[in-house]
């Protein structure tokens, strides 16, 4: 994250409006990574991918669907690896925001429905997308969105 008092300048013509893709850079300009911007929101960029992350995979780079199904898809084999879901448990935090690397972003599976629990801007902008690739996951037949911000 990206607080708005670590801002130097916005540079962009009209400015970025609340969920715009962002390029976040150092005071020497050089790339740091993306993100998307917040205008009213003390933390101004959620950074999606650092400059490192974007050069080893480049197909995520700038790219808010391909980024949301290459990291869901990582916490859904994560949970996999745990024995999430089990014949002990069918009720388990699927995505835990900055811990799966989706700032704002929780997802709860109960049964066959996920619980997308949003506390970033972001999430709202992007939700079908979200929807999207929670509804290919097996086993996941309903999505309900919940605003928690």
């Amino acid at each position: 994250m990206v607080y708005s008092g670590a801002v130097d300048r916005i540079i962009g013509r009209p400015p970025p409006k609340t969920g715009d893709v962002v390029l976040v850079a150092d005071g020497t300009e050089k790339p740091i990574g993306w993100g998307l911007y917040n205008s009213v929101s003390m933390f101004c960029v959620r950074l999606m991918q650092l400059e490192d992350d974007a050069t080893r995979d480049p197909s995520c780079a700038l790219n808010i669907e391909k980024l949301l199904e290459t990291r869901i898809g990582a916490a859904v084999e994560l949970r996999k690896r745990l024995c999430l879901p089990s014949a002990n448990t069918n009720s388990y935090r699927l995505v835990n925001s900055e811990g799966d690397r989706l700032s704002g972003l929780i997802v709860d599976v109960f049964g066959d429905l996920a619980v997308i629990a949003s506390s970033a801007a972001w999430v709202e902008k992007y939700k079908p997308e979200i929807e999207a690739c929670i509804s290919s996951i097996n086993d996941v037949n309903h999505c309900k969105l919940a605003t928690i911000f």
